[in-house]
């Protein structure tokens, strides 16, 4: 039996690896002695073939797992030999795992490898792990929360996918946090702006400081930035949004001498949007904000591309 593992996402496919692990061991391999893990850069074919060849000791079957064989660099005598193996019958089970995105030019320019991975790929138990976005994401995080006892709220639940997006590695863990933090409860926004620091790379904040200084060369600069190395737009600009908003709130506490500390949100986002509040009136936030909601709108319905939007949006911002 051959299976397949393989794609962007590695939590979820390493989660399948371990699940496929606990069952062998549970149904056939009692004494934990019948499974062999070979990393493809160190690729022992002798290894290999001879668990292929042997039956399992004190169980029926073997299992072998190779790690990372298509984006490591391999022997091609090794490759020959692994491409002869997949074309035999064996009861032992063979796993591929591949840990992160295929290069595919690497896959291309090595003949075996390409029927390697053409060959994985249509066997029956193949599984490619896309990283989830949008509803998917939304269902897997919830499903997720639930497994562990709790609920979240429809508007946590959007902050938390906003905030971290689609790495699940991190995910998992603020999951794991919030769970034990709203033990069998639901978990609210409040919860989530307490105790999530979001996903925002230093341009983001680089950005917001650009505004705020008027320097809009500078903040043309970052936001294309973004967009180039592939950054969601709708991401991008909901990042913004969420940090005008946070000035908003923190400026009118300001104005009004109460303790921002009420605001609930992680210690190092009110640090950072107190310094950056102090460079705007209220009136320049509101007007701001206002722009990015209907910029928000635009980037939603109409069909100008991001990178136009948020170049008129700059370029619109006061002197």
């Amino acid at each position: 039996m051959f299976i397949f593992l393989y794609g962007e996402d590695t939590f979820r496919s390493k989660e399948k690896l371990k699940e496929l692990i606990k069952k062998f061991q549970k149904e056939i391999d009692f004494f934990n002695s019948n499974i062999l893990i070979l990393e493809g850069e160190k690729m022992d074919i002798n290894k290999l073939e001879q668990a292929i060849s042997t039956g399992g000791f004190l169980a029926t079957k073997r299992m072998i797992i190779i790690k990372n064989l298509f984006n490591s660099p391999v022997n091609d005598k090794i490759l020959e030999k692994i491409l002869n193996i997949l074309n035999q019958k064996f009861e032992n089970i063979l796993i591929f795992w591949e840990g992160g995105k295929i290069d595919q030019k690497i896959i291309r320019q090595l003949a075996d490898k390409k029927k390697i991975f053409e060959k994985l790929k249509q066997e029956k138990y193949s599984s490619e792990f896309s990283l989830l976005a949008g509803t998917k994401l939304k269902d897997w995080v919830k499903k997720r929360i639930e497994n562990q006892g709790a609920k979240i709220e429809n508007q946590a639940l959007e902050n938390l996918v906003t905030m971290i997006g689609s790495d699940l590695w991190r995910m998992s863990n603020e999951i794991d946090k919030l769970c034990a933090y709203k033990f069998e409860k639901v978990i609210l926004k409040e919860d989530v702006d307490l105790l999530v620091m979001p996903k925002i790379n230093e341009n983001i904040f680089n950005l917001v400081d650009a505004i705020g200084n008027k320097n809009k060369t500078l903040a043309l600069k970052l936001i294309n930035n973004q967009l180039e190395i592939n950054n969601s737009a709708y991401y991008l600009l909901s990042m913004i949004i969420r940090q005008f908003r946070i000035l908003l709130q923190i400026k009118d506490l300001i104005l009004k001498n109460q303790p921002i500390s009420q605001l609930k949100l992680h210690p190092f986002v009110i640090q950072k949007a107190s310094i950056q509040a102090k460079k705007y009136s209220m009136d320049a936030l509101k007007n701001i904000y206002q722009q990015l909601l209907e910029m928000d709108i635009q980037l939603k319905t109409s069909q100008i591309k991001p990178k136009i939007l948020f170049n008129l949006f700059i370029a619109n911002l006061e002197n």
